[in-house]
């Protein structure tokens, strides 16, 4: 069983608390209570009931405290004294038979204990066996056994004053299954005259029926008169004393029934007051009102000089006085504007720790312990002339509320327990109304601000009956809808705001089944809704059941619009497609990117080595023609790089205005002297727009699109349309397209009238390498550049076609107010010098390349493979060398830690960084980074002579 289940009644524990007064005067009945856990409201309760430990807790410290191991015997005697029992013992004692209050203990016992079972069997006229089994679970201890054996004791007192003896065979802490008690106890006077005329009686009647036979007949007569006035005699003297204890019965009896006809009196009086508050105070929902009433019907009851009610505030910092009778106007002064602080650990008076504690007070002479308390609160007590008082608190639910307290000053009649329930009665009854009343406050309060919430939220909120029928619909939902309140309510929700089809009616009635084998279900959905004017919106729902006495009765909705979600869900899936084939070629873009700087190093080993070998060949040899083929493939090898580049945007090109209508128009030239006769050439080129761009790259894209046209038409012909206007873009476009504004842009249209692409096709043609061409006819390069390059001018390309309709592309390129473009510079004649040059690189055949190229225009050059070689040489030899060329990208030690180095050394000394490609390498880091120059591969021997000549002779 659990150690927390309620066994023992409060009763036991006031018996103990009455003897610890009584002989125990000094115990601190505080510390002793506190101990066990055990409140003084729940003692003075008599039909509360306390667990196992709390009684084990209790005994323990009361053990320590009065130093007697023999206490629960004693207490066990007390209890069954006139002082512990009082009237019940004085009913008793009007049964007029010890053995049948034995005899009853088994009915007796469950009153004060369900810890155990208790029988009893009648062993003999003054002898009673007593049996005790512990109830299942219960772990009954030692010194309940002996305060047991107490009480059987103390029984036999009351008749024989003298206790009963009593023997314990067998006890459930020595092993066996139950406690046997032995209970004798010694005869009474009157039992005892009793038996001796018993005995002579019959003893008379033996002897005067033997004599006959053996004496005459006189002599037998004279024994007769004899026996007869002795048994006459005996009989009348056990008469007497039977008349004499039953007058002190009936006087016991009559005591007895004063005393209950008293105690029932002042219950019923008692109640009567209670019922009188409840019912006065069942009808108040305002909580000083309440109060004010409560006090009236005590003033009128009750014989208190004064009471009042003293409430906690909201934060529970202090009591503050409401209410009260029997003051007067200064008085109440006074109390409302002392502060009873809760917050404060220091406080220690009486209605504070009451209110604290929850339990009551009662002081009979505040004299006793007006020493106790502050400087503060004595002067409070003499202005108000306190004399006795009781104060019990104000609990509901295991919370204090405030506290009563009642007071004599004029009658002096000394206050009593009894005084002190009576008042716990009010203050519960009064906790009970009070917590009514503020949760009807609450309750109006929260429904004012849920009708507040739901009148003005931005939501649609509305009910229906489980029939469909509209039961509510708020403010917003009739402005929403354009239905007033009195148009819409009754009015079935489908042919209302629900469109009137199968499909509508078959969702509802299935949505109706789920909620209503499912109420903690929440459902949600995305309904079509009409407006009162016609119009559809799409408005997004959620349900949640009603329940009425446990039926199902309505359905909560609360809805928000999503018809502008809904339209941009269309165009949300066009941008997810292109948000997928973004990071496809993002992802594409950056392999391109990994591979630029070895396919560079690659590049500038065929054109240095190629640009070596047509110097050395003699001119008009067929070598040299050869050579200058393959020099010139490097240079289209090259520039396929920079393509991939621009592709993977890990590259820029210088951009500036141009016009596109210049461009145009020249490339067009080019285009027409190599299509075929059967593709026509139309052109409509307006506009002088002027965009921020790269004229090579301009070409570059008019030159693809144009080449895919001629590939499309080949087998067919067909016409070639080209058109350049100035467009205006709004949010519409745009939205479509996240990189882009709205704006003004220039739109290049390349149409032709050839095959045509599918769908699977256009989705696809923006991939690099990805081409339809046959085998050696295209890289798959070129629409995957333009894409590139078109992003990167903030621009966008599109494309339109269907299978045997042509196909149509339309660049945008955004305008801006330029001016004129930019003059080609002319390449300068190659410069020579005579410094002293180091060369780093970790390949090999670039740094012969260089070598080669950097001797040829004069210079004196050492090369090294290895960073830290050359680290090691410059520490050494600082002033050796008037330049160094330096590679990005080298194992352990990179050009940029490498010219950081060096330039520790040596701050003034000129460093060119050679690069095919490094993400490392940006504008801002160039300009932190200790270098005059930037080399990127491949190069050749006029960009290489120029660089360092550049640097040489800036640095002078």
């Amino acid at each position: 069983m659990d150690s927390q289940a309620s066994l023992y009644n409060s009763k036991i524990i006031k018996i103990y608390m009455e003897y610890l007064h009584k002989y125990h005067p000094g115990t601190d009945v505080d510390s002793v209570l506190d101990y066990a856990g055990i409140a003084r409201y729940e003692v003075e309760d008599s039909s509360h009931w306390f667990s196992q430990r709390q009684v084990d807790r209790f005994y323990e410290i009361l053990v320590g405290k009065t130093n007697s191991l023999n206490i629960a015997r004693e207490a066990g005697r007390y209890a069954a004294s006139s002082e512990g029992l009082g009237t019940v013992k004085q009913y008793a004692l009007g049964l007029m038979s010890l053995p049948t209050i034995y005899l009853l203990m088994g009915r007796l016992y469950p009153i004060m204990s369900r810890g155990s079972t208790v029988k009893a069997k009648k062993l003999g006229s003054n002898k009673i066996e007593i049996i005790s089994t512990p109830k299942a679970g219960v772990n009954e201890k030692p010194y309940q056994c002996e305060n047991r054996i107490g009480t059987f004791e103390a029984l036999g007192k009351w008749f024989t004053d003298q206790y009963a003896s009593l023997e314990h065979p067998g006890c459930i802490h020595t092993g066996d299954e139950c406690c046997r008690y032995i209970v004798t106890w010694e005869q009474t006077v009157f039992s005892t005259w009793k038996r001796s005329r018993n005995f002579i009686i019959l003893f008379s009647i033996l002897l005067l029926g033997a004599l006959p036979f053996t004496v005459p007949l006189m002599p037998w007569i004279m024994i007769f008169q004899l026996c007869g006035i002795l048994i006459l005699a005996v009989s009348c003297h056990a008469m007497h004393l039977e008349k004499r204890n039953l007058a002190k019965t009936v006087e016991t009896q009559g005591n007895a029934a004063k005393d209950l006809l008293d105690e029932m009196n002042i219950r019923y009086q008692n109640a009567l007051l209670i019922q009188e508050i409840g019912q006065a105070a069942s009808t108040l929902l305002d909580v000083n009102v309440l109060i004010r009433t409560v006090l009236s019907i005590m003033k009128k009851h009750l014989d208190f000089d004064r009471g009042m009610i003293m409430i906690a505030d909201k934060e529970k910092r202090q009591l503050v006085y409401v209410a009260g009778y029997g003051y007067d106007q200064e008085e109440e002064a006074l109390l409302r504007k002392t502060e009873f602080h809760l917050n404060k650990s220091e406080a220690k008076g009486l209605f504070v720790l009451a209110f604290k504690r929850q339990y009551p007070y009662l002081v009979n002479d505040i004299a006793e312990i007006k020493s106790s308390f502050s400087k503060r609160s004595q002067d409070l007590i003499q202005k108000m002339g306190v004399q006795s008082l009781i104060c019990v608190p104000i609990v509901y639910e295991g919370k204090s509320l405030g506290i009563l307290t009642v007071d004599n000053v004029e009658s002096k009649r000394p206050l009593t327990k009894s005084d002190m329930n009576l008042l716990m009665g009010v203050a519960s009854q009064t906790a009970a109304n009070i917590s009514n009343a503020t949760s009807f406050w609450r309750l109006q309060e929260s429904e004012k601000k849920y009708r507040d919430l739901v009148e003005n939220a931005n939501s649609i909120i509305l009910r229906t009956a489980a029939t469909g029928r509209l039961t509510f619909f708020n403010e917003y939902a009739q402005n929403f809808f354009g239905y007033a309140e009195e148009e819409i309510l009754g009015k079935n929700i489908i042919g209302s705001i629900l469109p009137d089809t199968g499909a509508v009616r078959d969702d509802l009635r299935k949505r109706m089944r789920i909620l209503q084998r499912n109420p903690e279900r929440q459902l949600v959905s995305e309904n079509k809704s009409i407006l009162k004017n016609g119009d559809s919106v799409w408005i997004a729902w959620t349900y949640k059941p009603i329940f009425s006495k446990g039926e199902f009765s309505e359905i909560l909705c609360i809805g928000n619009d999503i018809t502008e979600l809904k339209k941009a869900a269309q165009e949300r899936e066009v941008l997810e497609v292109q948000l997928q084939q973004s990071h496809k070629m993002e992802a594409i873009g950056t392999m391109a990117g990994g591979i630029a700087h070895d396919f560079n190093n690659i590049l500038s080993a065929i054109i240095g080595y190629t640009e070596i070998s047509i110097e050395d060949v003699p001119q008009g040899s067929k070598l040299k023609d050869n050579l200058q083929g393959v020099l010139t493939a490097g240079y289209r090898a090259s520039d396929l790089t920079k393509q991939i580049l621009t592709f993977s945007r890990q590259t820029k090109h210088e951009l500036k205005p141009v016009n596109v209508k210049a461009i145009v128009k020249e490339a067009l030239k080019l285009i027409k002297a190599s299509l075929p006769a059967t593709i026509e050439i139309r052109q409509n080129v307006q506009s002088d727009a002027i965009v921020m761009a790269d004229p090579t790259q301009i070409h570059q894209i008019l030159m693809n699109l144009c080449t895919n046209a001629d590939h499309a038409m080949r087998e067919t012909g067909g016409v070639l349309d080209v058109s350049l206007k100035k467009v205006k873009l709004d949010s519409k476009f745009t939205v479509r397209h996240p990189d882009m504004n709205p704006g003004s842009y220039c739109q290049l249209t390349v149409s032709d009238d050839g095959k045509g692409m599918s769908h699977k096709v256009r989705e696809r043609i923006f991939e690099p390498f990805y081409t339809t061409k046959a085998r050696g006819e295209g890289t798959g390069m070129g629409l995957s550049v333009i894409h590139g390059i078109v992003k990167e001018y903030k621009g966008t390309i599109t494309v339109e076609s269907e299978r045997g309709k042509g196909s149509s592309f339309s660049v945008y390129f955004p305008i801006v107010e330029s001016e004129k473009e930019e003059t080609k510079k002319s390449r300068k004649k190659i410069p020579k010098g005579q410094e002293r040059i180091l060369f780093i690189d970790d390949d090999k055949t670039i740094v012969s390349v260089a070598e080669q190229m950097l001797k040829r225009l004069g210079y004196k050059v050492t090369v090294k493979t290895r960073a830290m070689e050359a680290l090691k040489l410059f520490r050494e030899q600082p002033h050796k060398f008037d330049l160094v060329i330096s590679d990005m990208i080298m194992p352990k030690v990179t050009g940029d830690v490498l010219a950081r180095e060096l330039s520790i050394i040596r701050p003034d000394i000129p460093i060119i960084i050679c690069t095919g490609y490094s993400s490392k390498i940006t504008d801002e880091k160039v300009k932190a980074m200790p270098i005059k120059a930037l080399l990127k591969k491949p190069f050749n021997k006029q960009e290489i002579a120029e660089t360092v000549r550049i640097v040489l002779d800036g640095n002078q």
